[in-house]
């Protein structure tokens, strides 16, 4: 039986802080909520179901938004996922200044460590 799915806007602090949309298991009615050009069905800041639910990343490509990957966020948590998906600082379709740096292959996994350690915090 699929859950419906609550979406909330985190941010991880530090320095960059880590902006970090978080899918998860809800009770609470979806409904289409735009996100600039992009749509996705949700229960926007609803309050979670209790667990314990497995924790999924995913982290979006170079100059990318994690509204690319709202539809498998979604379908993940609403098989009984809590999925966090990090806007990476510095690499984004925002703010792509970083993205040429070799540091940026320490970076990735760095920001997905403290956006694990954020949610499993608040968890």
């Amino acid at each position: 039986m699929p859950y419906s799915v609550g979406l909330r806007h985190v941010q991880v602090p530090g320095d960059p802080s880590i902006p970090v949309l978080v899918f998860y298991p809800t009770q609470a009615p979806e409904q289409v909520a735009a996100f600039g050009p992009f749509t996705v069905s949700v229960a926007n800041g609803a309050p979670p179901l209790p667990g314990p639910f497995p924790l999924v990343l995913i982290s979006h490509g170079t100059g990318g938004s994690p509204l690319t990957h709202r539809e498998l966020a979604r379908h993940l948590a609403s098989a009984g996922f809590v999925v966090g998906v990090p806007e990476h600082p510095f690499d984004n379709r925002s703010d792509a200044r970083g993205a040429e740096r070799l540091e940026l292959l320490a970076d990735r996994p760095r920001d997905l460590r403290r956006t694990a350690d954020a949610l499993f915090a608040e968890l």
